[in-house]
């Protein structure tokens, strides 16, 4: 059950200009809901544990670890990579490397649990997602966090573009977080990237990466039987150079999402992974 694939990346760059960008934002769905067919094939990275770090008081970003090695991603680029034309195979792989650390602590953390009434939303919980933003795209998403604070709305336009990056409020009537798991999620696994460059309205080149992510949540039903959820994405994302704990920081970004029942099958029998509850149906949002 630790298998997801690449999907077919419809890739947006190739030496375009990048506009001034606005936050990413997908057509989120919650488990329980329409849910897309399940990913197959074979992509993992470790450690595949969740966390939600938080910025030094300095206001300096965590630490990441990477979530691969940046050698073994570059030796599977192909001759003529574009990105890595233009920043080299090693950078590449170690950018990829850095990014993917940077979503699997940061896309599914304590967040994911809806609020109660008492337990408001405030802007530090958005602050360690921040630190990895460039200067243009954090001050896109302090707007949204702005207006999520005031409203204290998962559901709306701003909250939905928060959750591209930081998912909120994963649990709903139907399925609660399984209080007997030692994390609300894990075995986080990403497909290896594709690759583009486009030059920004400053002449900077952006490094364009496209993959995809999953990671099993684990919930319950109303009768308290366990009923795991894979939640997949497919980035699109533009990074610009960093500096110092934060080598690269993403500059735009393009989030689609989807989600699928995990199947348990027992030894001996056929082994389909995970099957949608539901016909398949995925939405991206393009920003």
């Amino acid at each position: 059950h630790r298998a997801f694939a690449v999907a077919a990346l419809l890739v947006i760059g190739g030496g375009t200009a990048l506009s001034i960008p606005h936050f990413c934002a997908p057509m989120t769905q919650t488990p329980g809901a329409e849910q897309s067919a399940a990913p197959t094939g074979a992509a993992s990275l470790d450690p595949d544990q969740p966390s939600a770090d938080s910025p030094a008081p300095d206001g300096s970003a965590p630490a990441v670890a990477p979530a691969c090695s940046g050698q073994d991603i570059a030796g599977t680029l192909k001759p003529g990579d574009a990105a890595a034309a233009v920043f080299g195979a090693q950078t590449v792989g170690d950018a990829y490397c850095y990014v993917a650390g940077v979503l699997r602590d940061q896309s599914f953390t304590d967040l994911a649990v809806r609020r109660a009434a008492g337990q408001p939303y405030a802007a530090t919980d958005f602050a360690p997602m921040r630190a990895h933003l460039s200067e243009d795209l954090a001050a896109a998403y302090d707007k949204d966090v702005a207006a999520l604070v005031a409203s204290q709305n998962p559901g709306s336009d701003e909250g939905r573009r928060l959750s591209a990056l930081t998912r909120l409020a994963w649990d709903n009537g139907q399925l609660r977080f399984d209080p007997s798991a030692t994390a609300k999620a894990s075995k986080f696994e990403a497909g290896p990237p594709v690759t583009w460059t486009a030059k920004g309205a400053d002449g900077v080149d952006r490094m364009g990466l496209g993959f995809e992510t999953g990671v099993v949540t684990h919930m319950v039903d109303a009768a308290g039987r366990p009923a795991p959820y894979v939640l997949k994405r497919t980035y699109k994302l533009a990074l610009v150079k960093g500096d110092g704990a934060r080598p690269w920081l993403i500059d735009a970004c393009d989030v689609g999402e989807s989600t699928a029942a995990l199947v348990t099958v027992t030894p001996g029998a056929a082994t389909p992974t995970a099957r949608a509850t539901s016909p398949a149906a995925t939405a991206t949002t393009r920003r």
